[in-house]
């Protein structure tokens, strides 16, 4: 049984801009402070076309180890059950998150989904002595390529359970979908990144502004 630690990335992403609007120059994007967030963000629609992130179950390993998250075995990395289980959640994350920034509320259906993959003996906490002194460590057992999606949905409840569901916002960009959590110390992100959406809609405002 592996080790892991929970991490939760604060990584921007770096970005070209065409005339769609912009691209990672890197594969998936690493925008919204928390990894449940960034998880939803591997689909999205710009500009009139879908973005599809997890073509393959690969894909979908390949996010979690970015996210350092645990590790997909190489038996798993090409399974369907792996992308299918991922593709379903992230919807049901989707939609539970849009409700969110919208009314406030989180559907039955996103909770019900969380806590099914939350369900049973996938990881447990142990205490151990380190270097610095102890540590509590996260010990998963997964059973099934499924279960690889469980630390989503871990991190998911940690968002809901500790966290300002005030701060977790849509990109005011209103061509933009993408979602992120706000933590800065005023609270006042709009943008997914200030230097794509933010800049651009402020050089479109000031040429409106000028045009007149």
């Amino acid at each position: 049984m592996a080790l892991q630690s929970y991490c939760i990335l604060t990584v921007t992403s770096q970005m070209l801009v065409n005339a769609k609007g912009f691209i990672p120059m890197q594969k998936f994007l690493w925008l919204a402070n928390w990894p449940a967030l960034d998880f939803i963000n591997t689909e999205y629609t710009q500009a009139g076309e879908r973005i599809e992130h997890f073509t393959t179950a690969e894909d979908v390993a390949e996010w979690l180890r970015a996210a350092r998250l645990p590790v997909v075995p190489p038996a798993v990395r090409s399974t369907e059950q792996l992308l299918v289980a991922a593709r379903g959640y992230r919807k049901s994350l989707h939609s539970g998150v849009e409700r969110l920034v919208s009314s406030g509320d989180v559907p039955a259906d996103t909770i019900s989904a969380t806590n099914r993959l939350l369900e049973g003996d996938r990881f447990s906490f142990r205490l151990q002595r380190g270097r610095g002194g102890f540590q509590l460590q996260r010990h998963w057992n997964f059973a099934s390529p499924a279960d690889y999606i469980v630390p989503v949905a871990l991190s998911f409840a940690e968002l809901l359970g500790t966290a300002d569901l005030s701060r977790i916002r849509r990109c005011k960009n209103p061509e933009c979908p993408l979602i992120f959590y706000d933590t800065s110390k005023s609270a006042t992100r709009n943008w997914c990144s200030l230097d794509i959406c933010g800049n651009k809609l402020r050089v479109a405002a000031f040429r409106k502004r000028h045009s007149n």
